[in-house]
Formats: C-alpha cells, structure tokens, sequence
C-alpha cells in the first residue's frame, strides 16, 4: 500500500513544475479578475490566432449577464420552501454514494 499510495507524487509534482509554463484561464481573466489585457493574450496563445475580437466581446456579454444574477447562499438555499424535496433528494443520494464506497471503486 506505501508504493501504490506513493505513485501519486510523480504526477502531482511533475504537474507543479509544469504549471508556470501554461496561461491562466482566459474566462477566469476577463469574468473574475477583469483582466482583458491578459485574457486577450491567453486567448491568441489557446486559438493560436490574432483576432480575438469575437471571443472577447462574447465572454465580456456572458460577464454582463452573470452579474445582474443574484448567488443563492447555502443556508437561502436550505430555506427555500420551493427547492426542500429537491435538495433533500440530491443530499440523500450523495451522502448514499459517500456510505457505500461506490465512489471509492
């Protein structure tokens, strides 16, 4: 068990080294850190091309929409009378999944 335990650590390390070398998400630039200048980069590095207009203005359209939504906090969420059955039925069936070692496989 120590061996098969320890054959995680090649990959996890080789995959920190090798994190500097690849771009942040271009989505992740411009939706959460309003980065354009370093999303536009990230983009012509991923699509390999210079026009990046389209791409830009579409994620810029999907930032404008996710902000006039409001986020549901977990405990809103629990209260909520019209959502109870649903989010009680997807707890129970997770928590079943947990229990049984079904994931673990």
């Amino acid at each position: 068990w120590p061996l098969l335990l320890s054959v995680v650590v090649v990959p996890a390390s080789l995959q920190l080294l090798l994190l500097r070398c690849f771009p942040e998400s271009p989505r992740y630039l411009l939706i959460e850190r309003n980065d354009i200048p370093r999303a536009t980069e990230a983009l012509r590095w991923f699509l390999g091309t210079s026009d990046v207009r389209d791409e830009v203005e579409e994620m810029q359209e999907e930032q404008r929409s996710l902000s006039s939504v409001d986020a549901v906090s977990v405990w809103r969420l629990l209260r909520d009378r019209s959502v109870r059955w649903q989010t009680l039925s997807v707890v129970v069936v997770n928590a079943g999944m947990q229990l049984s070692g079904i994931d673990a496989v």
